[in-house]
């Protein structure tokens, strides 16, 4: 790649581009690099988000997912006459990484050694098999619920506690009742405590 379409931008917007119609064939419509869905009266968001520390001739991007449900957002006082399709005013965000179970953080990166047709379908590939189908599944109740129980913490705990799914908010903090780190034992506990409720 030589002049324009060697900076970070456009590195990137080719790594992504092909991702575009599998997104459209979902019936996500597209503004920018952000992309929505919305039914039912939820919403599901997708966008992409370059590294702040992109320079040269390489670049970094991830995939941020967020939904909008409506009886989240009423007790988080965030509801809205017409679901959001931006991440603002969303009632959950995480990313790419975390939909697909990996528990951290996954970028792709693009440059002359990794051009953007490598990246390409592994992304592709991210959005199909896991970003989609989370967005999809999230979009619901009970979808939510069900991936806020999953190791979610004391936000995801506090949120499901509220819309009155206790159990699931007690089964959140599993992970980080089983942690090695004694702060996030603590705040465990302490959330635990101020409920009324002991470890399991």
């Amino acid at each position: 790649m030589t002049g324009s379409a060697s900076t970070p931008s456009a590195l990137v917007d080719a790594a992504i581009r092909p991702s575009f119609d599998a997104l459209k064939n979902a019936g996500f419509r597209r503004r920018g690099r952000t992309f929505a869905k919305v039914a039912r009266g939820a919403s599901g968001v997708l966008n992409f988000q370059s590294s702040q520390w992109n320079v040269g001739k390489s670049a970094r991007f991830t995939i941020n997912l967020a939904v909008y449900v409506p009886a989240f957002a009423k007790i988080q006082n965030r509801v809205l006459s017409t679901p959001p399709e931006k991440l603002e005013g969303c009632s959950w965000h995480t990313r790419i990484g975390f939909a697909m179970g990996m528990r951290k953080d996954l970028w792709w990166e693009v440059s002359a050694g990794n051009p953007s047709e490598n990246v390409a379908a592994d992304v592709l590939n991210s959005l199909t098999n896991h970003a989609i189908p989370w967005l999809e599944r999230c979009m619901t109740f009970d979808g939510l619920c069900a991936f806020l129980a999953d190791g979610g913490g004391v936000g995801a705990a506090e949120l499901l506690w509220a819309v009155g799914r206790k159990d699931q908010a007690v089964a959140s903090l599993a992970e980080m009742l089983s942690s090695s780190m004694p702060r996030y034992v603590e705040l465990a506990n302490a959330w635990l405590t101020k409920h009324g409720l002991r470890a399991p």
